[in-house]
């Protein structure tokens, strides 16, 4: 439904002959997320990249660290699928890795996200998304993963971790 509020918005700017940009909708950030089976669901429209991976962290519990330089608006609407699957489509486009955990049921679930500008490598200098928000003065929910380190392949703390 905001999809249809912003064409209605855009079609009324070029009746007008205003800029579009007037009837700008507002961020718009929907998250869905059921841990028993991992499936999650997202919408977002003229939501910032940052605010919609601090509003995925928060819900699943993950560490997501990024490079500030990832920030852009995004709009895109992904039905319930896994949480990599989900995350892979929310980054296209960039340079990530996401990071694995084993669960006590010995299967391996996602428990971060580390995301770099296309082709860049982690210079240690990745922020967590909560902290990124914070800092750009939109809203970052409390209890965030914000002090969780992160693993390597190998299993040591890779230097962007806490």
């Amino acid at each position: 439904m905001p999809y249809l509020s912003g064409y209605l918005a855009t079609m009324l700017a070029l009746v007008l002959g205003l800029p579009a940009s007037l009837f700008a909708s507002n961020p718009y950030i929907a998250i869905e997320y059921d841990q028993q089976r991992d499936k999650i669901s997202i919408q977002a429209q003229n939501a910032s990249l940052t605010s919609v991976l601090s509003e995925v962290a928060q819900k699943t519990n993950i560490t997501i660290r990024v490079d500030p330089a990832v920030e852009k608006t995004v709009n895109f609407q992904l039905p319930p699928q896994s949480l990599q699957q989900a995350l892979q489509k929310v980054v296209k486009g960039l340079s990530y890795v996401i990071e694995y955990k084993t669960n006590a049921e010995q299967r391996a679930v996602v428990s971060g996200l580390r995301l770099l500008p296309k082709g860049k490598q982690d210079s240690g200098q990745l922020v967590p998304v909560s902290v990124l928000n914070a800092r750009a003065g939109q809203s970052s929910r409390p209890g965030g993963n914000v002090s969780g380190r992160s693993l390597n392949r190998r299993g040591k703390y890779y230097p962007g971790g806490r």
